[in-house]
């Protein structure tokens, strides 16, 4: 909202949008890039009001490989994939508060 924020992974970034798979109930204010990724992932988590969040990453397989709580006051998350296999894996974050409000975000991993 207001802000122009512009991530670039060496020089040919082409401007992709991540793929919402799941909204759940309720909304989040949340963007994920860049998309394919290929080190590090960036959740730019906006208006989630007073919601801690659990943010968790699966593969195909749907094995857990991360899982992370964030404080509503985190407005940025990092996630570290550059040692994960080049494939489709799925973000789901979901309110601690009121777990109906998940949202699921398919990420593609390039080497």
């Amino acid at each position: 909202k207001g802000s122009d924020i512009t991530l670039t992974e060496g020089f040919h970034q082409s401007y992709l949008t991540i793929e919402l798979v799941d909204s759940g109930q309720g909304t989040f204010s949340i963007r994920v890039a860049p998309n394919p990724v290929h080190a590090d992932l960036t959740v730019f988590l906006g208006d989630v009001g007073t919601e801690t969040l659990r943010l968790e990453l699966y593969d195909r397989s749907g094995r857990q490989l991360d899982l992370l709580t964030v404080d509503p006051a985190v407005k940025l998350v990092s996630i570290d994939m550059f040692n994960y296999p080049s494939s489709t894996y799925i973000l789901k974050v979901t309110s601690l508060k009121n777990p109906s409000k998940t949202h699921s975000y398919k990420i593609t991993k390039v080497n």
